[in-house]
């Protein structure tokens, strides 16, 4: 079975025609166009670009490299990692500067259907290349303002940064596909704040959230962003009102509709409306989930 029409993809992305099309996983390019191939090809951003235009943003912000010392004992207390084989955690650690992987552990190269080494050997390209491209394009603008609101910050507002990106489609190199919640927050910071290196923990979430709908959430200091795929907007507010994660904090304590409604002095049916907005709104398939989601994306504690 042939992926899409790569003559008129190499004419559209290079503007010359290969004649030879090439079948199956040939290279990186047209393994991407194989796996979405609903895309408009001439619209999407490739890995190698999305790589660069992150490079090229955070070398603005945070150009300080850590040094190989640093790095040196990174990678000795990253190494405990490897040894979780039977537990779910998936770490990546990565560079700011320049957007480098510098570790990632056995469960997090199996999530993606590869070796540790090869990921390595390509860096952020890999990862980026199996996570749904719009999903790609959103997290790479959004990161562009993000960094630049970060930037403005004294050191000690830069030390409080997260960034979630939830229900992201991943769609790895085998066909294989999942859903997941990427938790990035630096680790390490220069003199100025700045952070140095980082770490992606990804959660698989595909029993918790319904398909279709994602979001992104930013913490800087004490602001917090969220854009959600209904919007296609970066709004400086959280995802949640004040009232829904009020409500969402008793409904995970135990609290029941009529209890949270007295405590409140809300009616039952508004105390209800909130839980179905909040269902609606995060794509969880019920409160369970929704605790479980907003647990994980630091909403509620």
């Amino acid at each position: 079975m042939y992926g899409p029409p790569l003559v008129l993809l190499d004419l559209m992305v290079n503007g010359r025609a290969n004649v030879t099309p090439t079948k199956g996983l040939a290279n990186s390019r047209n393994d991407y166009f194989w796996r979405y191939p609903t895309l408009t090809c001439c619209l999407m951003i490739l890995p190698e670009e999305a790589h660069l235009r992150v490079r090229e943003i955070w070398s603005r912000y945070y150009p300080s490299q850590p040094t190989q010392q640093q790095v040196k004992e990174l990678l000795t207390q990253s190494a405990i990692l490897d040894q979780a084989e039977h537990s779910n955690l998936r770490a990546v650690f990565f560079g700011y500067h320049d957007f480098s992987i510098y570790h990632l552990n056995r469960n997090t190269a199996r999530y993606f259907g590869a070796e540790p080494d090869q990921i390595l050997g390509e860096g952020p390209r890999f990862i980026i290349s199996c996570i749904h491209p719009k999903q790609v394009e959103v997290a790479i603008r959004n990161t562009k303002t993000t960094s630049g609101l970060l930037h403005t910050l004294p050191a000690s507002g830069k030390k409080n940064y997260s960034s979630t990106y939830v229900n992201c489609n991943i769609t790895c190199r085998q066909g294989n596909m999942h859903r997941c919640i990427f938790q990035s927050f630096p680790l390490l910071y220069d003199e100025q704040g700045n952070p140095l290196i980082g770490m992606f923990l990804i959660h698989d979430v595909e029993p918790f959230l319904t398909d279709g709908i994602w979001w992104y959430r930013y913490k800087i200091a004490d602001h917090v962003y969220h854009y959600h795929s209904d919007t296609d907007q970066l709004l400086p507010q959280d995802i949640l009102s004040s009232r829904e994660i009020e409500i969402l904090k008793m409904i995970a304590e135990g609290g029941s509709s009529k209890e949270i409604a007295a405590k409140l002095y809300l009616s039952v049916n508004t105390v209800d409306n909130h839980r179905r907005n909040m269902l609606k709104r995060t794509g969880a398939v019920d409160t369970s989930a929704l605790i479980h989601v907003c647990k994980i994306c630091q909403i509620i504690d």
